[in-house]
């Protein structure tokens, strides 16, 4: 009863063209499901300090501009959306890991927007998998835009950025680090090597997007 009350009161959109949902649909059209940028199958992403890599859909066309609502424009909901591809992307490999860990944003960019983009993902990620999520790591400095950056700037301006907040407990070994988009995989490597550095094992990677 709840649930369709909040369905008249809040009609879902879809989550790509912003169409008006269909009573059996969720979170996307039965047209945009089989767009490509919902049907492509991201490659694997392979890094220093990171075992492997993957992301839910390909970072173009609506699956990008969903994105930017998502972290730039306040769109919450479309966490949960995000989140549930990346639980289903999670399904099809064999990983192992016994802790969820968000990679951080600076404090001053949390401010501004209201909220954090990657614990979001990774709060719902912890909900639909059952594994612990917990910020381990932080940004200690502001950091430029990596758009249009050098993959050696990309790694110049990410190094010595993160630091974890404390030792990873014995029991969370493999570690599994969530963010929206990876392109280099400069951050991912960056955050899993400060991850290992505090006492993990290893670490994997999954974000909502990646670069073909």
């Amino acid at each position: 009863m709840i649930d369709k009350l909040k369905r008249l009161i809040f009609p879902p959109r879809c989550a790509f063209c912003r169409v008006l949902l269909a009573e059996n649909e969720k979170h996307v059209c039965a047209k945009c499901a089989q767009k490509p940028y919902a049907l492509s199958r991201p490659k694997a992403y392979k890094g220093a300090f990171y075992k492997n890599a993957l992301a839910a859909f390909v970072y173009e066309g609506e699956v990008r501009r969903a994105l930017h609502r998502f972290k730039f424009h306040g769109g919450l909901h479309l966490a949960e959306f995000f989140a549930e591809k990346m639980a289903e992307k999670l399904q099809q490999t064999d990983w192992e890991f016994d802790l969820i860990v968000p990679v951080p944003s600076h404090f001053s960019k949390q401010y501004k927007k209201g909220y954090d983009h990657a614990l979001l993902l990774a709060q719902h990620l912890s909900r639909l998998t059952g594994v612990p999520c917990k910020q381990l790591l932080k940004k200690t400095r502001r950091t430029k835009p990596m758009y249009g950056l050098r993959v050696s700037q990309r790694r110049a301006n990410i190094m010595d950025s993160v630091a974890c907040v404390q030792a990873v407990e014995p029991r969370y070994k493999r570690i599994l680090l969530v963010d929206d988009i990876i392109t280099t995989g400069c951050t991912l490597a960056e955050c899993a090597r400060v991850i290992r550095d505090a006492g993990a094992q290893e670490a994997y990677g999954i974000t909502a997007a990646g670069i073909k």
